[in-house]
């Protein structure tokens, strides 16, 4: 079993949709960046529940390796990038 150590978290909500990313630093040292996408789905009795829709996971030695993955096209993305968890200038 992997330990991993959540190093850096982000949520949005857009309509039915909300979007989380998280960075994980394994045990190894690695960090690990995971992107996700929920559903929100109301049944007939008002009732909602949020369902996983998308996942998408990426691995990188380190900060600089993780900033250049091919991450997907999303404002998270951006947001990602733009952190000072990211910023080039800071460890």
């Amino acid at each position: 079993m992997t330990i991993k150590k959540s190093v850096y978290q982000h949520s949005s909500s857009n309509g039915m949709n909300t979007h989380q990313t998280e960075v994980f630093e394994l045990e190894d040292g690695q960090l690990e960046a995971v992107f996700t996408r929920l559903k929100r789905k109301r049944f007939p009795d008002g009732t909602e529940k949020y369902f996983v829709d998308q996942v998408s996971k990426y691995t990188a030695a380190n900060k600089m390796e993780l900033r250049n993955q091919d991450f997907p096209k999303l404002r998270e993305t951006q947001i990602l990038l733009n952190s000072d968890f990211l910023r080039l200038d800071h460890d």
